[in-house]
């Protein structure tokens, strides 16, 4: 495991990108949180793209469904089908609870599935569990 840990959060919400940059500040300092705005810009991010050169590979991917360009099904398809990215471990984030979109998303291979909470301490709650979950618990490559 390497000392950095590295998360790449694609997220398109503001107000979401603040709870989990707080919620993973007030856990870990020494995590680095990395944004993109939408799938297209994920997808740039991870194969070092444009401005993405030089960016580190993220332990862990935190992915919303529900944006423009690229929704979250379509990067999650992308990321699992290519033979270097599917190993970083997926953890899809979204408002939705629907069975259809769960289902989806553990075809597509996510490695987890968690809904959004609209109370803040909550959310944070969620965050602290998923960053504990991957950095703490669980061992990945």
């Amino acid at each position: 495991m390497s000392l950095k840990q590295v998360i790449l959060l694609v997220e398109d919400e503001e107000d979401d990108i603040v709870m989990v940059r707080r919620a993973l500040d007030s856990v870990d300092k020494s995590v680095e949180l990395n944004v993109v705005n939408n799938g297209e810009e994920c997808i740039g991010y991870l194969r070092g793209v444009d401005e993405f050169q030089g960016r580190p590979t993220p332990n862990l991917i935190i992915l919303d469904l529900n944006m423009g360009r690229m929704d979250g099904f379509e990067v999650l398809e992308e990321i699992k089908n290519d033979s270097y990215l599917k190993r970083i471990p997926v953890t899809v984030l979204t408002s939705s609870s629907r069975d259809k979109d769960i289902e989806r998303c553990y075809q597509l291979g996510a490695n987890s599935y968690v809904c959004k909470e609209v109370d803040p301490h909550l959310f944070t709650e969620k965050i602290k569990k998923i960053q504990e979950y991957w950095f703490k618990v669980c061992s990945t490559p």
